[in-house]
């Protein structure tokens, strides 16, 4: 899929206008989830947090190094989805819109540092 079309306009990072996106709902609330002290993930992972102040809903999904899920603005709930790559604790995921997060995932928390598409640089935590 996509990570979102947009036909609004951005404010200090949150997106207004008009989103279409893979739809709101979250995944069901039941996970297993292996994780090991050294930072091995496995499983799937639903998270809520922030980039910079605007709250988030992210969903993880780790088969081996490959990494699947999406994200949403809790605002708008309009899914943008991404793949990436887990390494060690280095997590890096690409949405193919252009928005990316590269950060750290350590015992079920996920932090780093967010690129938007239009160039917007801005810090992130989730953590279920």
């Amino acid at each position: 899929m996509y990570c979102g079309e947009h036909n609004g306009r951005e404010t200090g990072g949150e997106r207004e206008g008009n989103w279409r996106g893979t739809g709101g709902e979250r995944e069901g609330d039941d996970y297993d989830v292996d994780e090991a002290s050294s930072g091995d993930a496995s499983g799937s992972y639903t998270m809520t947090g922030y980039v910079d102040k605007y709250p988030i809903t992210m969903y993880l999904s780790f088969s081996g190094s490959n990494v699947t899920g999406w994200y949403y603005y809790d605002k708008y709930k309009a899914k943008m989805t991404f793949t990436g790559s887990y390494s060690g604790s280095s997590l890096d995921l690409y949405c193919e819109g252009g928005d990316a997060f590269y950060g750290t995932f350590v015992n079920g928390a996920y932090s780093g540092h967010f690129s938007g598409n239009n160039g917007n640089e801005m810090n992130f935590n989730v953590s279920q």
